[in-house]
């Protein structure tokens, strides 16, 4: 299947997410990452309204003391920017919210990503919107990779290509699924 069609068919899966309680659910299968209790630093995307939601996540890693950063996107170059509890929030770049004040963040400093897709597979594929910020960001980045998605939007295979990054862990509101080796990293 082609990209085209797999980010229909993810658009579609996703709008059977189940969002009560996803962000609680969620969060309590990222505690069972061992890299998760090791992380000083993670990197989290501030949900739109059809992904699977991070605002709870946020509020509970930022109460564990952990720091936390998100992407500020320009053009499509993602600059991590650390975000505080009481942090002002605006609209950047594709309606995503950013804090109104950008404190930029060194890739090499992030333990672990967290990251939206449209589709996922359990070996790790990973279908975004299309724009590649993503990959491109994750591509330098050593943190341990982890999608975070409705399990509806897991399927049996997604096609990738060279340049697609393969996530380490994939968290649902049901399970987490490991896809690899994620233990040899930081």
């Amino acid at each position: 299947m082609d990209k085209m069609k797999l980010r229909a068919l993810g658009r579609r899966l996703r709008e059977d997410g189940e969002k009560d309680g996803f962000g609680e659910k969620a969060f309590n299968k990222l505690l069972s990452i061992p890299e998760y209790e090791k992380a000083k630093l993670i990197m989290l995307y501030l949900s739109l309204e059809k992904e699977a939601p991070t605002d709870y996540i946020l509020e509970e890693i930022l109460s564990m003391g952990k720091r936390v950063c998100v992407p500020v996107t320009e053009g499509r170059i993602i600059t991590p920017c650390e975000i505080l509890k009481d942090d002002e929030l605006i609209k950047g770049a594709f309606n995503v919210r950013e804090p109104a004040v950008k404190r930029p963040i060194k890739n090499e400093d992030i333990d672990l990503s967290i990251v939206p897709g449209l589709i996922f597979d359990k070996s790790g594929g990973r279908c975004g919107y299309g724009k590649g910020c993503y990959d491109s960001f994750l591509e330098k980045s050593d943190s341990v990779k982890v999608g975070l998605a409705f399990s509806s939007q897991i399927i049996d295979e997604v096609y990738t290509e060279a340049h697609d990054i393969k996530m380490d862990y994939i968290i649902t509101e049901k399970e987490v699924i490991n896809c690899g080796d994620a233990k040899n990293k930081k």
